[in-house]
C-alpha cells in the first residue's frame, strides 16, 4: 500500500511540474499573454 501511495504522489508531482513548465514556456513564446 505504501508503494502505491508513493507512485501516486510521484505522478502528482510530475503532473504539477509539467503544468508549471508548460505555463512558463507558453508565456516565454507568447509574451503578449499576461495572466
Amino acid at each position: 500500500m505504501n508503494a502505491v501511495m508513493g507512485c501516486v504522489l510521484l505522478v502528482g508531482v510530475i503532473f504539477v511540474m509539467l503544468n508549471l513548465l508548460s505555463d512558463m514556456l507558453y508565456q516565454f513564446f507568447d509574451p503578449r499573454t499576461k495572466s
